[in-house]
């Protein structure tokens, strides 16, 4: 799901929130139904969170970008639930 993705896409909201959360259950990505357990991982820094997003959105066929430290704590600032290591 990670390939030429439409999941994406700028200004990547929900791919943070997936790093910082995890996700369970139902996804829809380019029309294909997954279902799995992506973990947390707000352990990671928000400097480690952007340069992994960054590499995912420029691989594998995606349309390429940027994922912002500045993005990444400004989002996990605003959610008590993404806050780092919980």
């Amino acid at each position: 799901p990670l390939a030429k993705s439409d999941f994406l896409k700028s200004p990547y909201k929900e791919a943070i929130e997936v790093v910082l959360g995890g996700k369970q259950g139902e996804l829809v990505v380019n029309g294909e139904k997954y279902n799995n357990v992506m973990p947390a991982m707000s352990q990671l820094s928000d400097e480690e969170v952007g340069d992994i997003l960054t590499y995912v959105v420029n691989s594998w066929g995606n349309p390429g970008g940027k994922v912002e430290e500045k993005q990444v704590a400004e989002l996990r600032g605003s959610r008590k639930d993404l806050a780092q290591g919980e």
